[in-house]
């Protein structure tokens, strides 16, 4: 897992953003309810349903985006709660393909 912040304490979460972000796209309920859209919409098992989750806490937000080429890397994005969403979405959308080109980072 990479990981680039500017908060010194970040290190210390890091391995509890990879298992919540795990349990977010891969929980065992989450894979039955995007199965059960996928069998609503007559799709095939073998497209990814959703690219992003929004997260929204006390006092900040977290924006969960899906590698386009690699659907088991995700990057998370944490900012103030005071950030515009929208502007939050721009930034993280722009800086996906720049993640999703790193082919170095280990699996």
């Amino acid at each position: 897992m990479a990981f680039e912040t500017r908060q010194s304490w970040a290190e210390a979460v890091q391995p509890l953003i990879a298992a919540a972000t795990s349990d977010l796209f891969l929980a065992p309920n989450t894979a039955k309810m995007v199965n059960a859209f996928r069998k609503l919409r007559e799709k095939s098992f073998d497209e990814v349903n959703y690219h992003q989750i929004i997260i929204s806490a006390d006092n900040v937000t977290y924006v969960l985006l899906r590698a386009k080429n690699r659907g088991d890397r995700v990057a998370v994005f944490a900012c103030r709660d005071s950030v515009a969403l929208g502007m939050v979405l721009v930034h993280a959308h722009q800086a996906l393909p720049k993640i999703e080109a790193a082919e170095d980072l280990p699996d």
